[in-house]
């Protein structure tokens, strides 16, 4: 199969739907020799803010000098952005080879299980866990989740640490129509005695993260009350612990930037207090202001004014029309 060809498989997949469970995925990824247990992964969920906030890691990390493997939905301009090395994506000839070795497996499970066939998210999900678990190691690999977490085919692996971005009202149908609904299933991001580092707003889905966390003895870091981000028109001061970080002005627009970057630092702090990394501060904070992520409010020309936005739920229109 050329690349092409490959690209047609995967998208094939997409007749058959979405198929929430994880039972696909690991049987896969059993017969695949469990490449998704080889990584060092940051899982980064919710329900807005996920791309920014992997954006944001990546960039500080690949400045301080780490190779970085990232998985994030959707592509905008290139399917392989999917599975990207270091902020670019992998070139035609892995996705070729990915497929060669995922394929075979993929068919086999709907030959000889009950399982049926794979889903394109779980056929690129388990390209992901075997280029970075297996072909191309990396030092951390930035996992974002598709939807929701406890169904998840990315809730397969043993994260260091885990992001959950924000809470809202998306995929009701699947993930239930209420926030401590959504809550109790992305909560499930949130894995025993692993730092976990959130953003929520709502009373009742808050309550019930905080209580699950303690539950699970995970170290947790919430904004807004361990995390502070003091916004300064352009520019924001960043608190947490004995930390404090000035007069950072990002290049990506909005006040839901600055609290998506205050995640990705205190992750960043927490990796590094652990001895998981070294940081340099100057570097990982110029790194995030440079970063920018096409489709987030975009400012694509002056005269007139265009931007493009990929607002698609109530909570991102809310901050578009914001910013």
């Amino acid at each position: 199969m050329n690349y092409l060809d490959s690209l047609y498989w995967i998208h094939e997949r997409n007749k058959f739907g979405i198929k929430p469970g994880t039972k696909r995925m690991e049987w896969m990824l059993e017969r695949l020799g469990h490449p998704e247990q080889n990584i060092k992964g940051i899982h980064v969920g919710g329900t807005n803010g996920k791309g920014s906030t992997v954006a944001y890691l990546r960039a500080a990390l690949v400045e301080n000098g780490y190779d970085v493997g990232t998985f994030t939905s959707p592509y905008i301009e290139t399917f392989n952005e999917r599975i990207s090395l270091n902020g670019l994506p992998v070139s035609d000839d892995v996705i070729v080879d990915l497929v060669a070795r995922v394929k075979p497996v993929s068919e086999e499970m709907e030959a000889e299980t009950e399982y049926g066939t794979a889903t394109e998210f779980e056929i690129i999900t388990t390209m992901m866990f075997l280029y970075f678990g297996a072909i191309r190691p990396v030092d951390f690999v930035i996992v974002e989740a598709g939807l929701g977490i406890k169904n998840d085919s990315t809730n397969v692996f043993s994260p260091i640490l885990t992001i959950l971005t924000s809470i809202g009202l998306d995929h009701t149908d699947l993930l239930g129509s209420t926030y401590l609904d959504i809550a109790k299933d992305k909560g499930d991001i949130i894995k025993a005695d692993t730092p976990f580092v959130y953003s929520v707003k709502e009373d009742d889905a808050l309550k019930y993260l905080s209580e699950y966390a303690e539950k699970q003895q995970a170290p947790a870091y919430e904004l807004d009350k361990d995390i502070s981000v003091v916004s300064e028109e352009d520019e924001f001061t960043y608190r947490f612990k004995d930390y404090e970080l000035e007069n950072i002005a990002l290049h990506m627009l909005g006040e839901h930037q600055k609290e998506n970057a205050a995640l990705a630092i205190t992750a960043l702090i927490v990796m590094f207090e652990a001895g998981q990394i070294q940081l340099d501060f100057n570097k990982m904070i110029k790194a995030m202001e440079e970063v920018s992520w096409t489709g987030r409010i975009e400012e694509v020309k002056e005269k007139p004014l265009m931007i493009i936005d990929g607002a698609h739920n109530n909570e991102s229109i809310d901050a578009l029309v914001s910013t």
